[in-house]
């Protein structure tokens, strides 16, 4: 005869197993739908697609992006089910019920965890078997150890997030509250660190929440801290030591979950919280993030200090009622002064804690031993795209710093000038997001020997142009093209001259970066030291793909983008155009339509010519050197000569032009006008031809 005790532990499988089953089900429809069509009309995309345009790799990719969405759909999934299995706890007749029961509580919750767990991970795996039966029929090839991978990274989510969600249901009472404290518990952290950000881009000049504070190593940390982003980067960055630590946090919890049902042996279960701390400690900080939601947004919309202040202690009184109210589960809700007090002070703690921080911030300047590389500069040079695509391996990790010590040491000083000038936080604050003007821009930029990054933005008064000037004059722009290492990842080039733009696509881009960089000789060409301006424009965009991941490099300011004539892959590119499309070199070059084109044989004075429109006048560069005006029956051979594409930096035949876009553009200045200025401040431009 059966006893009583395995009689009521099967009674007890039964209960937790139907309590779950409708959902289990979902879930598993909801991963076919997720996976199945998106597969069969991927399969029916790459039809169009030769072996060598489309790889294995390609798939993976793919299917790693459809597993991002099916994770968070498991997030969600698995938070609902464990709630659910649990929620008897929550009700006195049905936890008085369960726990009368010839059953131990930790045998209960033991059976529970087994069930739940069980039921979703067979679920998956059979999808997964499901997934790899598929891939015999489909028009592409997904690797067994691929679909075994998405297995293991699955179970890997359903454990964790179920060990969260029951260790929650040990503090809360309400199946509403358990999913609010459980994504708290996941996501509060990284929202708080967010927010903070976004406030700081509102009060602070220099913080910005959409460009890189390069606080990369504390972002990272944040980001590693916040479980549904971390499983999301794991899919691209790789599966990292950070599972082990995951794994191990979901033991303890799981641990922490058995002590504390153990201590429950009295359902209060008119109550919300186990502990009236936890309420009080999560009103008071979900009450602080309301206030910074508030008060930035209105920050941002009045740009007015008064409305500024006024607005965040508003919002700290409306975060604390709404709050107060889905804590409570109703709008009449009982005021609490100890609640009241403790918003307060976790508000006032934050605001102490936030302002330091800031301080700490801007006024943190590394060890100059420490320094293994550095970059200052001004607005022009938007050195931010260069942080994701170096953290990409797209670009070489030294592009757009310096590593000689004497720019170390300059960029230091001037680092340490512009903290000098501001003595405390408020030195920082600004008024919202005004519209200012950026040309007083200064980026600081630190590469550190630990490896981390440093990043700093300031704006500078009235009062610091002269440092701005010097810090101009030192920038040393660096092109794009020159720092990519993984070629592979190009994947779109477009070149703009002064007559349209050229389309480079696919893998021909990523020869041409190939080609452009082997036929690089510019520090052996005198012309092409010159300053990007007096060079015909020449400015190149590039996009990149890497792991299913676009990114797009547009410089925002063109002479960083700048390309130089002499080098021949880009002559190799308007030669193939001017036949393909008929369209002449020298129209690329907005030389075509110029009606002012000047030449002079330097006859070995290259160099010198070179150091004279740094310093003299467009007059003076003129009648030392001898320039001549071409004559109209002489500029078809100049024309033929520059259509030939026989360009030479170091050639001994120079033409200088005032540049014009197309037949129809009208020359505003006349060239005389330009004798008496600088030629270095004019937008003339010079060309080295073959003798």
């Amino acid at each position: 005869m059966k006893s009583k005790t395995s009689f009521w532990n099967k009674s007890l499988v039964r209960y937790f197993f139907n309590n779950i089953v409708w959902l289990a089900l979902i879930y598993f429809i909801g991963l076919l739908l997720i996976h199945i069509p998106a597969l069969i009309s991927h399969s029916s995309y790459i039809d169009s697609f030769t072996l060598q345009e489309y790889t294995i790799e390609d798939t993976i990719t793919y299917f790693r992006q459809l597993g991002s969405l099916q994770h968070l759909f498991t997030l969600v999934m698995v938070t609902i089910i464990a709630i659910t299995q649990f929620d008897y706890k929550n009700h006195e007749a049905s936890s008085d019920f369960i726990h009368a029961l010839p059953i131990k509580r930790t045998q209960i919750l033991t059976q529970g965890i087994i069930i739940g767990t069980s039921i979703l991970f067979i679920l998956t795996a059979v999808v997964g078997l499901i997934i790899y039966l598929l891939t015999f029929g489909l028009a592409f090839e997904l690797p067994f150890a691929e679909i075994m991978t998405w297995i293991l990274f699955s179970w890997y989510v359903i454990f964790v997030t179920y060990s969260f969600t029951i260790f929650v249901g040990m503090f809360v009472k309400r199946a509403v509250l358990q999913a609010l404290f459980t994504a708290a518990m996941m996501l509060l952290p990284y929202i708080t660190w967010v927010l903070s950000q976004f406030a700081a881009s509102t009060l602070f000049v220099g913080a910005s929440s959409f460009t890189p504070l390069q606080s990369y190593g504390f972002s990272r940390f944040m980001e590693s801290l916040t479980f549904p982003v971390h499983i999301l980067s794991a899919l691209y960055t790789g599966y990292t030591f950070s599972i082990i630590f995951w794994v191990i946090f979901a033991i303890i919890l799981v641990a922490a979950t058995y002590m504390l049902y153990n201590r429950h042996h009295v359902e209060r279960t008119a109550q919300a919280f186990y502990f009236d701390w936890l309420h009080v400690l999560l009103s008071a900080w979900l009450t602080t993030l309301g206030m910074l939601v508030f008060g930035s947004f209105m920050s941002i919309v009045f740009s007015n200090w008064i409305v500024t202040i006024v607005s965040y202690f508003i919002g700290l009184g409306l975060a604390y009622l709404i709050v107060e109210m889905i804590l409570q589960f109703t709008p009449r809700i009982k005021f609490s002064l100890k609640s009241m007090i403790a918003a307060l002070v976790f508000a006032l703690t934050f605001w102490i804690i936030f302002f330091i921080s800031w301080h700490v911030h801007f006024s943190t300047i590394p060890n100059q031993d420490d320094i293994e590389a550095a970059y200052i500069y001004d607005s022009r040079y938007h050195l931010y795209d260069y942080f994701v695509l170096q953290e990409a391996e797209i670009i070489d990790e030294n592009h757009g710093y310096s590593t000689k010590k004497s720019d170390i040491e300059y960029f230091h000083s001037v680092h340490k000038e512009i903290i000098e000038n501001r003595s405390n936080i408020f030195s920082y604050l600004s008024n919202g997001w005004q519209y200012y003007d950026a040309s007083n821009e200064v980026n600081v930029s630190y590469r550190l020997s630990n490896g981390d990054f440093l990043h700093r933005t300031y704006l500078l008064d009235d009062d610091e142009m002269a440092l701005y000037d010097e810090i101009v004059d030192r920038v040393e722009v660096k092109n794009i093209l020159d720092g990519i290492i993984n070629i592979d990842a190009v994947n779109h080039v477009t070149i703009t001259t002064y007559s349209d733009t050229i389309q480079i696509e696919g893998t021909r881009s990523a020869e041409f970066v190939e080609e452009f960089q082997n036929a690089d000789n510019r520090d052996e060409l005198s012309l092409a030291q010159i300053q990007t301006q007096l060079n015909p424009m020449l400015f190149v965009d590039v996009g990149f793909e890497l792991n299913g991941i676009d990114y797009y490099y547009w410089i925002g300011n063109q002479s960083i983008s700048y390309i130089d004539i002499y080098n021949s892959a880009i002559q190799s590119i308007l030669l193939d155009r001017q036949e393909a499309a008929n369209i002449p070199i020298s129209e690329s070059l907005g030389l075509s339509y110029s009606g002012d084109v000047y030449i002079a044989n330097l006859s070995g004075e290259i160099d010198e010519f070179v150091e004279a429109i740094q310093n003299d006048t467009v007059e003076e560069v003129f009648e030392a050197y001898d320039f001549e005006r071409v004559k109209e029956e002489s500029l078809e051979d100049v024309f033929e000569k520059v259509n030939d594409a026989a360009f030479d930096g170091n050639g001994e035949l120079v033409l200088v032009y005032a540049p014009v876009y197309s037949e129809e553009f009208e020359i505003v200045e006349e060239f005389e006008d330009l004798y008496d200025i600088p030629f270095n401040n004019t937008t003339l431009n010079i060309l080295g031809l073959e003798d």
